[in-house]
């Protein structure tokens, strides 16, 4: 039976947003929640005509007012997986994810630029970005386990055409924004010395004509990424010319200069390979058709798709399965992440045992002792003490602190310290704990954070226990933002204005 899932983006007749939930739709049940792009934006860039190609969402609204998922999904449609696909104009993701009771997925593109992905990409159970450079960013501020997903071709949009070229280069795309000085400038340069073909602001059958209006397509990519024309130039058929700076995030891994593509340094170096396989016909037409069928073998949308399935399916299957059971499972194991790898339960006090664990998909199981006494529990795979022979785990769980003897910063202190980069916090306490501490529920979320973690989740418990759900965080957004923003030539100010206005990146 086919995965139920519910896809949270915006609405458009463009970009990778359309291009993921067609391409889910191929293989799953898809319910579609999120906005439509604001009028201003379609007339802004003059693209009225593409209004009536917008597929309308099952349920229209903006994803961060969304309290209640649930709430907006038909009674029979009951989800397997949730998945965010963030856009270039939605700049925020649906957060409550923590409430659901299936995987969940968010696909992280402009990572580059769009901050906000950092904050919204901890509160998913799975993480995938475009562009390979970013996943230890996105790693270091507490994203569970992300993975580079590259973007993709679609085959019903991005095809060959039956028309011979009519110029000796095409390029089709933005050229004007500060972020692509350079673009312009080699496009300057091109046209000099060869017929070029540029467009903007066409989609469909007119972008592939003006791609394959060219014996030749230019590239460059403005941020070193691996960007959607790369793989839609390859699927028309023409040969691909572009900057060999996108091998940063694995551009070469993916394909082979000289063989499917071809890369250029420089200025000279692109005017001089460009008159090369314009005087050598045959060597252009074969580079060209095996990029071709590079990408329809291997980078399509579905294939893309088919990954994030085989990643996340295991959970799927497993919470599908408890969700249907008859027997109600422990809710400490439903606190578990869906994908909990290493488990330890520090202080050795949680009423788990081994098999639960690996039943829910866990790798392993051990126990943390603060008692060198401790005999060895068969609950667990192994019992080490802290600190001398503690390991690294990728979820901590601490349950009822003990604080007599090691006060609760102490103990969290130690879960950071067990914890691999993006690890999860599980903590229960009492209320007491909490009164000890003299902490209220509000100030929580700083007080987490001080001890670097992201609090993604507080809650009371049917027992009158608070629950807190954390992720690991090793760098700042802003510490990152600072880095980034040394190699990219974004728009400062504004990334800046993002900050001043969202107090949640400012705390993070």
């Amino acid at each position: 039976m086919p995965l139920n899932v519910c896809v949270l983006t915006e609405a458009g007749p463009f970009s990778w947003t359309h291009h993921y939930v067609n391409a889910f739709r191929q293989r799953c049940n898809v319910f579609t929640i999120g906005p439509v792009p604001p009028e201003i934006f379609y007339d802004a860039l003059h693209l009225e005509h593409l209004k009536p190609l917008v597929q309308p969402h099952d349920v229209t609204t903006e994803l961060q007012t969304i309290t209640d998922l649930k709430s907006l999904l038909p009674a029979d449609f009951i989800p397997d997986l949730v998945v965010c696909v963030m856009s270039c104009i939605v700049q925020q993701a649906f957060y409550a994810t923590t409430k659901l009771d299936c995987p969940s997925v968010f696909i992280s593109i402009d990572t580059w630029q769009n901050f906000k992905d950092y904050a919204a990409a901890i509160n998913y159970d799975f993480v995938f970005v475009a562009q390979r450079e970013f996943v230890p960013y996105l790693r270091a501020t507490g994203s569970v386990c992300p993975e580079w997903l590259p973007l993709a071709c679609a085959p019903e949009v991005h095809h060959p055409l039956p028309t011979p070229p009519t110029h000796d280069i095409s390029y089709v795309g933005s050229s004007s924004s500060p972020v692509h000085g350079e673009r312009m400038r080699l496009l300057s340069q091109l046209g000099k010395h060869f017929r070029v073909h540029q467009q903007s602001s066409v989609y469909g059958d007119e972008y592939c004509r003006s791609l394959s209006a060219g014996k030749i397509i230019f590239n460059h990519s403005a941020v070193r990424e691996v960007n959607m024309r790369i793989f839609e130039a390859m699927a028309v058929g023409r040969m691909l010319l572009t900057n060999r700076e996108a091998d940063r995030n694995g551009l070469l891994t993916l394909f082979t200069d000289g063989v499917e593509l071809v890369t250029y340094t420089d200025e000279e170096d692109l005017l001089e390979k460009a008159a090369y396989y314009l005087a050598h016909d045959e060597e252009r037409e074969r580079i060209a058709a095996a990029g071709c069928a590079a990408v329809l073998q291997h980078h399509t949308y579905t294939h893309r798709i088919d990954r994030i399935l085989e990643v996340v399916g295991p959970a799927c299957a497993r919470q599908k399965a408890f969700r249907e059971s008859t027997a109600t499972p422990s809710p400490l194991l439903q606190l578990l992440p869906a994908n909990p790898g290493r488990v330890a339960d520090l202080g050795m006090s949680g009423l788990l045992s081994k098999y639960a664990v690996k039943k829910w998909g866990g790798e392993s199981f051990f126990g943390v002792s603060f008692d060198e006494c401790t005999p060895r529990n068969m609950r667990y795979d192994q019992v080490v003490c802290w600190p001398g022979e503690a390991q690294s785990a990728d979820t901590v769980l601490l349950y009822d602190c003990d604080t007599t003897v090691h006060s609760l910063p102490t103990q969290i202190s130690a879960s950071w310290k067990l914890l691999d980069a993006c690890g999860t916090l599980i903590l229960l306490m009492s209320r007491g704990t909490l009164a000890e501490n003299n902490l209220e529920p509000a100030q929580l979320n700083m007080w987490m954070l001080k001890l670097n973690f992201y609090l993604i989740y507080a809650g009371v418990t049917g027992d009158d226990r608070f629950l807190l759900h954390a992720r690991k965080r090793t760098r700042r957004i802003y510490d990152i933002y600072a880095e980034i923003k040394q190699h990219y030539p974004m728009e400062h100010t504004m990334v800046e204005a993002c900050f001043a206005e969202d107090e949640q990146l400012r705390q993070f």
